[in-house]
């Protein structure tokens, strides 16, 4: 990519997502491209650092800062990633905890540094789907915890995700997914006119629906889309000064469309 050349209506393939999605998944390319040179830029600048202090010190605060860098360009490639058209046959039978441990692991240097714990309990259920696809909603849903913990310096920093087998002849999963950091303050959402009458647990979910936790408002939108894709649902349940709850649901393999295919 150079300079600003760009047009969305000169790409040489159609759009296949609905107007208002394909609008949304541009701008967030957009987004992303110049959020990526930033942290690019800063990579370069801190490898220079870390180059000229090697015959004098490790430079180690300037590599952990790339290492930083470099992490929130990975999480920028996701948001591409998940904004990205799928067709059907990239899904596949997997376990639920994949995903789950594959978005632990990509944020774990982060975890870390904010002294963040993760816990996921429950059974490791069997469903049908993009594995990569479920890793993004899994991993912006961490994102949004990460930044609300940014916001408090005390208390303790925990996320739990519980997965509950499906009782009896149902065909979905449920999951529940808490944190203890501040909530989404109705006072900080800043949501489209067309989403102004919406309940604020249902604005957070909408394309450019940003708050506090979801500076852009596009991640938690791309995670009810992906969600959806894979015939489930996500909703807030609970949104507190000391965290909130989402309550999710997935089918299950037994009873997923793909394997009618």
């Amino acid at each position: 990519m150079t300079g600003d050349s760009l047009d969305p209506q000169t790409d040489a393939e159609p759009l296949t997502t609905p107007p208002e999605e394909a609008f949304w998944a541009w701008e967030i390319v957009q987004a992303v491209r110049h959020e990526a040179m930033g942290h690019l830029e800063l990579c370069q600048l801190k490898v220079l650092h870390a180059t000229m202090r090697l015959g004098r010190s490790p430079g180690r605060a300037d590599l952990d800062d790339v290492s930083e860098q470099l992490t929130q360009l990975g999480a920028l490639l996701n948001k591409l990633r998940a904004v990205s058209p799928r067709a059907p046959s990239d899904k596949d039978r997997i376990r639920l905890k994949q995903p789950l441990s594959q978005a632990r692991s990509a944020l774990a240097s982060r975890l870390r540094a904010q002294n963040v714990t993760v816990r996921v309990s429950g059974p490791d259920v069997e469903i049908v789907a993009s594995a990569d696809r479920l890793e993004h909603a899994f991993l912006f849903l961490l994102l949004n915890s990460l930044r609300g913990f940014e916001a408090t310096r005390t208390g303790r920093a925990h996320i739990g995700i519980a997965i509950d087998a499906p009782d009896g002849p149902t065909d979905h999963c449920s999951l529940t997914y808490r944190d203890t950091a501040p909530g989404f303050l109705p006072r900080g959402l800043n949501v489209p006119k067309a989403f102004a009458d919406l309940a604020d647990s249902q604005q957070i979910f909408e394309f450019g629906g940003a708050s506090q936790r979801d500076p852009d408002g596009w991640e938690l939108a791309l995670v009810r889309q992906i969600f959806r894709e894979h015939g489930g649902s996500i909703e807030l349940i609970e949104n507190r000064d000391d965290g909130v709850v989402f309550a999710m649901r997935l089918q299950t393999a037994a009873h997923s469309p793909e394997e009618a295919l």
